[in-house]
C-alpha cells in the first residue's frame, strides 16, 4: 500500500515499479499461453499445468500464470486514493502526438480539469483536449516514450470552453512502452496567492520607494531653504528664494508672510507672491483683530481652512470677511502657521490653494518645519535692521556734531583772523609808532618797544597758527590741494621733520569731503611725530573716476599688525580711530598697513562728492 505523505516523485516511482510488474506478468503469461498452444519452442506444460522454464516437467522450477487482473485492480485501487491527479495514456501512432489516448485518469485527475471518467477514457487528446495541440504537450509526451526519461514540466496554463484559466504543475513519467503517465495538480490558487503577494511587495516597494524619494525631496528642500535664509541679510532676496523652494515641496497659489506689531495690534505684509487677490491690505499695516492672522496669533497654533462649493464659500464669507476678497479671487484652501521665537509669535506664514481640501497633515508638518526656519531669518533680519538703524541714526548724529563743530570752528577761526588778527595788526603799527618818536637817548625804551612789537609778532603767528588748525581758510580760498601741501610746509618747520608733498590737482569736493581729509592729515602727521621716531614722510594725493585717496607714508618703528586694543590706540591715536568713523559716516574707509621696523602706510579713500 502506498503511503499518502510520501513525496510526489516517490509516489510516481512506486507507480512505475508497479507498472512494470504488470508488463513482466503480461509478458510471461504470452509466454505461457504459447506453450500450451505448443508454439513455444524450449517449454513444455507439466500434468500439473505448470511450465518448466526449461521444459522438464521434473525440473525443480516451476511457472505459474500472474493474475494480471489482480495487478491492474492494485493499481487503480492505489492510484484512486492519491490527491495528485494522475492519468495514463498510451501513443496510438507514433508519427502522431495527437493519437494519445486516455486509458486511466484517478478522481483527482476529474476534479482537477473538470471533467468525468466516462468523457475522457477512450478518447484521444484531439478529441477531448484540442487546444493542447496548439501547445507543445503531446510532443513532450511523445519525447517522453521515445526516450524512456521522466521530464518535469513545471507550471502549464490551460483553458478551454469547460476548463477556466487554471494553472497546473506537470510531470511525465514513463510506463514502458507506448505509455506515459502524467501526474498533475492545480496549483492555480497558490498561484494566485503568490502573484497577490507578489502585487503586494511590488506595490509595497513601490510605495516605500516612492515615500523614500519624496523624503529625499523634501530633506533636499528643506535643508536648501535652511541654506538660503541663513546666506544673506537680504530679506527680499530672501523671501524670493524661499519661496521658490517652499513651492517645490507645497503646491500654493497665493503665498504670504506677514509681521506682526503687537503694540499696534497690526500686520505687515513684506512679501505677497501669486494670483492677485484684490484684498486692500496696506502692506505696511493693517489690523489684526478679526481675522485669520489675529487668530494664530493670539492662540500661537497653525490654523487650516478648506471650503468646497460656492455654498460654504458664501457662508465662510459671512463668518470671516477678511478672507471674502481671497474667496472672491478663487482661493479655497487657506493654511497659516505662526512664525514665532521664544514662544512668542512674530510673524504668519500663510499658503493659498484654489483647489479644495488642498492640504492634509503631510503638509501642515511640512509647513511647520518650512516656518521655524524662516521665523529665525525674520527674527536676525528685524535684529539687523534695528541695528542698522541705530547705526545710521548715530552716524547720523556724529555727522551733525561734527558740522557744527567744525561750524563752530570756522566762527572762531574767523574771528580770531578778523578780530585778532586786526587788532593786533594794529596794536603793531602802534608800537611801532611809539618806537620811531621816541628820543634818540632812550635806547632803553626803544629795546622794551621793540620787545613788544616782537611778541605782537609772535602773538600774531600763534593765533595764525591756532585759526589755521581749527579751520583753514585756505581750504575755500585756494583749494584742498595747495592747502594740504602748505600744512605739510609748516607742520615739517615745527617738527624737524622731512615731508614730502605729492599730488594732482582735485576736483572741487564738497566741504565736507575737504575738511574731513583735512583733518585726516592732521591726525595722521600729529601720530607720526608722536610715535612713529620717523625722519622722513611722503604724503601724496590722488583721485581715480570715482574715489579721492589721501596717503601717509612714514619710516618709523611701526608697530605689530595685530596689536592690543591698547596698544593699537596708542600707536595708531585714539583720534585716528575716530577719523575712521568719520569717513564711514561719508562713505569711505581708512586702511592701515605696518610692520615693526619698517614704518606704516596710511590711506584714506572717500568717494567723489564735487562742490554744489
Amino acid at each position: 500500500m502506498i503511503d499518502e505523505g510520501k513525496t510526489k516523485n516517490e509516489l510516481i516511482a512506486e507507480l512505475q515499479e508497479l507498472r512494470q510488474r504488470t508488463q513482466d506478468a503480461e509478458e510471461q503469461n504470452k509466454i505461457y499461453a504459447l506453450s500450451l498452444s505448443g508454439s513455444a519452442p524450449g517449454t513444455s506444460l507439466a500434468k500439473n499445468g505448470q511450465l518448466s522454464s526449461n521444459g522438464d516437467p521434473n525440473s525443480g522450477s516451476h511457472y505459474s500464470p500472474h493474475p494480471i487482473a489482480d495487478l491492474s485492480q492494485a493499481f487503480e485501487a492505489i492510484v484512486d486514493r492519491i490527491r495528485l491527479g494522475i492519468t495514463v495514456l498510451k501513443l496510438e501512432d507514433p508519427k502522431d502526438p495527437g493519437s494519445f489516448r486516455y486509458l486511466y485518469r484517478n478522481p483527482a485527475a476529474d476534479q482537477a480539469t473538470r471533467s468525468t471518467l466516462h468523457q475522457v477514457v477512450g478518447t484521444t487528446i484531439r478529441d477531448s483536449f484540442p487546444h493542447l495541440l496548439e501547445t507543445n504537450l503531446p510532443t513532450i509526451f511523445a519525447g517522453v516514450v521515445h526516450s524512456g526519461e521522466s521530464k518535469g514540466l513545471g507550471e502549464f496554463r490551460y483553458s478551454d470552453e469547460s476548463i477556466p484559466n487554471t494553472v497546473y504543475s506537470l510531470d511525465v513519467f514513463p510506463l514502458g512502452g507506448s505509455y506515459v503517465g502524467v501526474s498533475f495538480e492545480n496549483i492555480t490558487e497558490v498561484k494566485l496567492a503568490q502573484e497577490a503577494r507578489e502585487d503586494a511587495l511590488t506595490t509595497l516597494e513601490s510605495a516605500t520607494k516612492a515615500r523614500s524619494q519624496r523624503l529625499a525631496v523634501e530633506q533636499s528642500a528643506l535643508a536648501e531653504i535652511g541654506r538660503i535664509v541663513s546666506s544673506s541679510l537680504n530679506i527680499e532676496e530672501v523671501y524670493e528664494r524661499f519661496a521658490d523652494e517652499v513651492r517645490k515641496l507645497i503646491a500654493f497659489d497665493r503665498i504670504l508672510i506677514a509681521i506682526i506689531n503687537p503694540d499696534h495690534g497690526s500686520v505687515s505684509l513684506p512679501y505677497v507672491s501669486g494670483i492677485a487677490v484684490n484684498d486692500g491690505l496696506n502692506r505696511q499695516s493693517s489690523r489684526l483683530a478679526g481675522t485669520m492672522a489675529g487668530h494664530v496669533a493670539r492662540s500661537g497654533t497653525t490654523m487650516l481652512i478648506s471650503v468646497d462649493g460656492e455654498e460654504d464659500a458664501s457662508k465662510l464669507m459671512k463668518r470671516n470677511r477678511s478672507l471674502s476678497p481671497a474667496l472672491k479671487a478663487g482661493i479655497r484652501t487657506f493654511l497659516a502657521i505662526p512664525l514665532a521665537s521664544k514662544d512668542q509669535v512674530m510673524g504668519i506664514l500663510f499658503l493659498e490653494s484654489t483647489k479644495p481640501n488642498a492640504y492634509g497633515d503631510r503638509h501642515v508638518r511640512l509647513a511647520e518645519n518650512i516656518a521655524g526656519q524662516i521665523s529665525g531669518t525674520i527674527v536676525n533680519t528685524q535684529l539687523f535692521e534695528q541695528l542698522e538703524a541705530g547705526h545710521n541714526r548715530l552716524r547720523s548724529l556724529t555727522q551733525q556734531v561734527i558740522e557744527n563743530q567744525e561750524e563752530e570752528r570756522r566762527q572762531v577761526s574767523r574771528e580770531l583772523h578778523d578780530e585778532a588778527g586786526q587788532a593786533l595788526t594794529a596794536l603793531k603799527l602802534s608800537l611801532q609808532i611809539v618806537g620811531s618818536e621816541l628820543a634818540f637817548d632812550s635806547q632803553s625804551m626803544r629795546d622794551r618797544v621793540k620787545g613788544a612789537v616782537d611778541l605782537t609778532d609772535a602773538t600774531m603767528e600763534n593765533i595764525r597758527l591756532l585759526a589755521r588748525g581749527l579751520r583753514p581758510l585756505e581750504l575755500d580760498a585756494l583749494g584742498l590741494p595747495r592747502t594740504l601741501e602748505g600744512y605739510c610746509r609748516d607742520f615739517a618747520l615745527l617738527t624737524n621733520i622731512s615731508i614730502h608733498y605729492s599730488g594732482l590737482e582735485a576736483p572741487q569736493l564738497s566741504e565736507a569731503t575737504n575738511i574731513c581729509l583735512y583733518r585726516y592729515l592732521q591726525e595722521a602727521l600729529t601720530n607720526v611725530a608722536k610715535h612713529a621716531k620717523a625722519k622722513q614722510v611722503l604724503v601724496h594725493l590722488g583721485a581715480s573716476d570715482d574715489h579721492i585717496r589721501l596717503s601717509v607714508s612714514d619710516n618709523g618703528r611701526g608697530f605689530p599688525r595685530e596689536p592690543s586694543r591698547r596698544n593699537a590706540a596708542k600707536a595708531r591715536g585714539i583720534g585716528l580711530l575716530g577719523m575712521q568713523e568719520r569717513f564711514e559716516a561719508l562713505g569711505g574707509r581708512i586702511e592701515i598697513k605696518s610692520t615693526v621696523g619698517k614704518g606704516t602706510d596710511l590711506a584714506a579713500y572717500l568717494p567723489i562728492q564735487e562742490r554744489r
